[in-house]
């Protein structure tokens, strides 16, 4: 019979807490990952690998629930322990630190999160392979910040990189591929805004123009909302936003 402490009883939780972040339950998946960091602290010690594990994993849920502050400081704490004890190039490693870059630009601080998010990406595309979908994460964490800056020309090939590249490893059904997808849609929507405004000219083709890319984000956005909501369920956090910007989007055409 094991008990709380028991390895195999925490290893149990960690895995719910997962599964509960995944669902979107983020309070329950938070309280599960607080109760288990603490209680393999004292069965493991504060710096191996399972305990780190876990505390990457609560700075993850803090990144979902958007308290950046939280996750900064988990994720800090877990890339400096793991970098130290696992080394720079250990998958894990490489895991929290490109998590703490996307913690930094999610917070505006672009001047900390950019080099981090170059130095994730190279190391996990070096160590890892192309394909890898810890490679692809990284991909889509640097189109994802080149986005937020209004940086659309940089974003749009990597975008376009990772959703090709998630649906070759992982499937069309993913989460992570259903991410993309969104990603890119959105991308596309606000191509064409900036076509209209005439801020910035992209894609050197003749064919390339205002309705071309509003077609492209429509058809984009529509095929995700349906695959998330059969996947993910209408209630999902992940469905329900796609469905407010599609939403926000058709009412701005």
């Amino acid at each position: 019979m094991h008990g709380k402490n028991d390895s195999s009883t925490l290893a149990v939780m960690n895995n719910l807490s997962f599964l509960y972040r995944r669902m979107g339950n983020y309070e329950r998946a938070e309280s599960i990952s607080l109760d288990c960091l603490q209680l393999r602290e004292v069965y493991s010690g504060k710096n191996h690998p399972d305990t780190l594990t876990i505390l990457y994993n609560l700075g993850l849920i803090y990144y979902d629930k958007r308290d950046y502050r939280k996750a900064e400081s988990s994720l800090l704490q877990a890339r400096d322990r793991l970098v130290s004890t696992l080394g720079e190039d250990h998958n894990l490693s490489l895991a929290a630190i490109g998590a703490l870059a996307s913690t930094y630009s999610m917070q505006r601080r672009y001047d900390e999160a950019e080099p981090l998010l170059k130095q994730s990406y190279e190391r996990k595309k070096r160590v890892l392979g192309e394909n890898h979908p810890d490679t692809l994460d990284a991909i889509n964490s640097l189109g994802l910040f080149y986005s937020s800056q209004g940086l659309n020309d940089k974003a749009l090939p990597l975008y376009e990189e990772c959703l090709k590249l998630r649906k070759m490893a992982l499937g069309e059904y993913h989460t992570e591929t259903l991410t993309s997808m969104a990603n890119l849609g959105l991308l596309y929507f606000q191509l064409s805004e900036n076509l209209k405004k005439n801020k910035i000219v992209l894609l050197q083709q003749e064919n390339s123009n205002d309705a071309d890319y509003i077609g492209r984000s429509v058809s984009l956005l529509v095929e995700t909302l349906e695959k998330c909501r059969e996947t993910l369920g209408e209630d999902h956090p992940k469905t329900l936003l796609i469905e407010k910007n599609f939403s926000d989007i058709l009412e701005r055409l």
